[in-house]
């Protein structure tokens, strides 16, 4: 199989980053005619998340695109036999999968203390992703931004934060291209235009 690209996009709150991997993942998709495949990684939980996962929902609903959409909030590897070959996968997003790895709803709070715990929660995710990515055309991870404040914290907040930061370093480093979104201008940081 030849190899799949790899784009990697980022950016702050509301900054468009999931519009802008959408937009993104429906033009390349235009080009073949390859089906679009949306990782959805959040978990319902409160108000503004509920509101959140409508918002997205609807936002591909109203797109006049087929997006066959699987959540995955923990390991997405499971997503792989639901992908054709010839997919535009849009895992969306990152740092929500990685919360939801590291702080399991069910029990496990304090495991984020242990490294080899932390280190088996990165390999999980960048494993999903390298499996993904075989069975599909193109993959597209949106991320959030979360590194711009000084971490004051040296608890949870701090742990999530190296490991966020580390994933970021990793797939960028693998990926075709990578786009920092801000106001919803999207920056290239790495490769070309797509």
């Amino acid at each position: 199989m030849a190899h799949s690209s790899l784009i990697f996009v980022s950016g702050g709150v509301r900054s468009g980053k999931s519009s802008f991997a959408e937009e993104l993942a429906i033009t390349l998709s235009n080009k073949n005619g390859d089906p679009l495949v949306y990782i959805a990684c959040g978990i319902s939980g409160d108000r503004e998340m509920n509101e959140r996962i409508a918002r997205h929902k609807t936002d591909r609903e109203n797109s006049n695109y087929h997006w066959f959409t699987l959540e995955y909030p923990v390991a997405i590897e499971r997503a792989v036999p639901s992908i054709s070959p010839n997919s535009i996968v849009l895992l969306d997003c990152l740092t929500t999968l990685l919360n939801n790895e590291m702080f399991p709803p069910m029990g496990g709070f304090d495991e984020w203390k242990r490294a080899d715990f932390l280190e088996s929660v990165k390999e999980s995710i960048m494993s999903g992703i390298s499996k993904i990515r075989k069975q599909a055309a193109c993959v597209i991870i949106v991320s959030n931004e979360v590194l711009h404040a000084p971490m004051l914290d040296d608890g949870a907040t701090r742990a999530y934060a190296k490991m966020i930061g580390s994933l970021h370093q990793e797939i960028v480093a693998m990926s075709d291209s990578a786009y920092l979104l801000e106001a919803g201008c999207a920056l290239p940081m790495k490769g070309g235009a797509e």
